[in-house]
């Protein structure tokens, strides 16, 4: 019976040793899964670079449709003609000077006028506008500004030729002493050296988009005859220049 039992022990341990070796041998069959930094570095790397390529994907793409839009709008508007400003015509259809004197007064000279611009604005554009804002006009003598007109703004049509005419007058308007001896000086030579000068706002029209305008300056310098009983004085010289 003693025999018997340890024969039944021995058995049970070689049977435990049995279970033991095949558990290990599956453990080693499986291994757990790595969890080494190198993987989590080229797991990042691999996003990065999806990322940057999408990017760059996108950047090409706007390039290229920026390019088109910018052909396509070449190929409309080509070429483009800046609009061009003369002044055809400056009547002197009126004009006196006047002593005023008053008992204990300093004696003044009041000047009297009326004048008439003609403005031509020419537009050579196929498919380009132009939006005008008012027109300010000063009109001096010498440096000194003795009368102020305005236009009201418009817009320009493609291959249009505007006419604009504007008739400033000059009531009362007094004068120091030295400038209407000078005036009065020019008088009795039979012309008056004047000066125009004309400001706005424009703005190119394309369909139905408008830029923001540019400030645009017309200065001339003009000598006008004087009237008579036959007629208005007119210019006979005039120089203009385009600033902006």
């Amino acid at each position: 019976m003693i025999m018997s039992t340890e024969v039944h022990s021995r058995d049970l341990v070689l049977s435990g040793s049995v279970q033991q070796c095949s558990d290990s041998n599956r453990d080693a069959a499986w291994p757990p899964p790595s969890t080494s930094p190198n993987a989590k570095s080229s797991r990042s790397w691999g996003c990065c670079c999806t990322t940057i390529v999408t990017l760059c994907s996108v950047l090409l793409l706007l390039i290229f449709l920026i390019s088109v839009a910018a052909l396509i709008f070449w190929l409309i508007v080509r070429p483009i003609h800046a609009p061009s400003y003369s002044l055809k015509d400056f009547n002197l259809n009126s004009f006196s000077i006047t002593p005023q004197y008053s008992f204990g007064v300093t004696p003044r000279v009041l000047l009297n006028a009326n004048f008439k611009y003609t403005l031509i604005a020419n537009n050579r554009n196929k498919k380009i506008g132009f939006k005008y804002g008012d027109i300010s006009i000063e009109t001096s003598y010498a440096g000194d500004v003795f009368g102020r007109s305005g236009i009201p703004g418009f817009y320009q049509g493609h291959r249009n030729i505007t006419t604009l005419t504007e008739d400033l007058q000059v009531k009362n308007y007094a004068l120091s002493l030295s400038l209407a001896s000078a005036l009065q000086a020019d008088v009795r030579s039979g012309s008056i050296p004047l000066q125009s000068f004309a400001t706005t706002k424009v703005g190119v029209k394309i369909g139905g988009l408008v830029s923001f305008p540019v400030k645009v300056h017309l200065h001339c310098e003009i000598r006008v005859s004087l009237p008579t009983n036959s007629g208005p004085g007119s210019a006979i010289d005039k120089r203009c220049k385009l600033t902006r």
